[in-house]
């Protein structure tokens, strides 16, 4: 009864925000500032993050987030796939040998400059875009109903 209560809690105290934060907010396709591209569709972006080189002429290399709520959001409105869809979708193209997910991009490495090169393309919560990047793609913020 006392883990089912606390349970309970620690889902409002700290998980209920950052999925009312995914709703709330916009989400920005960024890439390095210095990249010559200005605007993205989102079929162009959803074949970046699915590896299907029908668009990459820019030789872009996606990193996924950490965030789930995040990183769930992005696929379900860009790809119109769940995370269980997309989780299927990488392992039958790891098997087949037909590509690798995206590698996870932690929160801090935008903002240090950690180890990137020009050649990123990640998505984030718009007021977290850091001065180094430019939006090349954007998802707005849904309505509250």
């Amino acid at each position: 009864m006392i883990r089912g209560i606390l349970g309970l809690l620690l889902f409002n105290l700290v998980l209920w925000p950052s999925i009312l934060s995914a709703a709330d907010d916009d989400i920005v396709v960024a890439v390095a500032r210095n990249i010559t591209v200005d605007k993205l569709s989102r079929q162009q972006v959803a074949d970046i993050f699915l590896d299907t080189h029908a668009f990459n002429e820019l030789q872009l290399t996606p990193f996924d987030r950490e965030e789930f709520a995040l990183k769930g959001r992005f696929y379900r409105e860009v790809t119109e796939m769940s995370l269980n869809r997309l989780r299927a979708y990488w392992s039958k193209r790891v098997f087949t040998g037909r590509g690798r997910p995206p590698k996870v991009m932690k929160v801090n490495d935008l903002a240090n400059n950690q180890g990137l090169n020009n050649e990123v393309i990640t998505y984030l919560y718009r007021r977290s875009l850091p001065d180094n990047m430019k939006i090349v793609f954007e998802l707005p913020a849904r309505e509250a109903k």
